[in-house]
């Protein structure tokens, strides 16, 4: 009885000697020193090399340049005329009477969004100020305002949202917006309708 409970029991075998125990650790340790030195010596030899070689470090300054000139130049937008060539959109000339629309224009010259100008669009009425009271908030790169000047904005806020350059946010629900602005359907995919 007690062999057969014995036999089914794996027994610590203490005559096992210390490099019997080491012996199936050996295999993984030499593979990961070799692993270590070979990303080491990569490592080395691609830092040593672009430091070395002139064309390589030359194009690697001269894309750190352009980078940072692109940063430190900001492009400079013209917004001079900017309620007149909105007031001229037939989008805006249909608005209902208590319409309110946040236009908002941004660029990324430094790498991030930053605002530049906000106007809120009423029917036949273009004001230069932030408001919070939107009904819809539409936020566009700047480099569109120039295209204002000869396409009506539905056609301008289009090529930015097929360039992933147009953000609209509906601050009212769907419904009520529907409702409010359904004298302007016909534009709807250009307001996010």
């Amino acid at each position: 009885m007690t062999r057969k409970f014995l036999k089914g029991l794996e027994l610590y075998d203490p005559r096992k000697t210390l490099p019997e125990k080491i012996k199936p650790l050996i295999k993984p340790i030499i593979a990961f020193i070799c692993i270590i030195s070979i990303i080491s010596a990569t490592a080395y030899v691609t830092n040593y090399f672009s430091k070395e070689d002139p064309v390589i470090q030359k194009t690697y300054v001269e894309k750190e340049k352009s980078i940072s000139e692109k940063q430190i130049q900001p492009i400079l937008t013209d917004y001079s005329t900017i309620k007149q060539d909105l007031l001229k959109s037939p989008l805006v000339k249909d608005l209902p009477k208590n319409a309110k629309i946040l236009l908002r224009f941004y660029n990324f010259n430094t790498g991030q969004r930053q605002w530049e100008k906000s106007f809120t669009i009423e029917q036949n009425n273009i004001q230069e100020k932030h408001i919070n009271d939107e009904d819809i908030f539409i936020f566009v790169h700047s480099k569109y305002v120039d295209e204002l000047k000869n396409s009506p904005l539905c056609d301008v806020l289009e090529t930015a949202d097929k360039n992933n350059d147009l953000g609209i946010e509906l601050k009212i629900s769907q419904v009520n917006l529907m409702w409010k602005y359904k004298n302007i359907l016909k534009y709807k995919s250009c307001l996010g309708l």
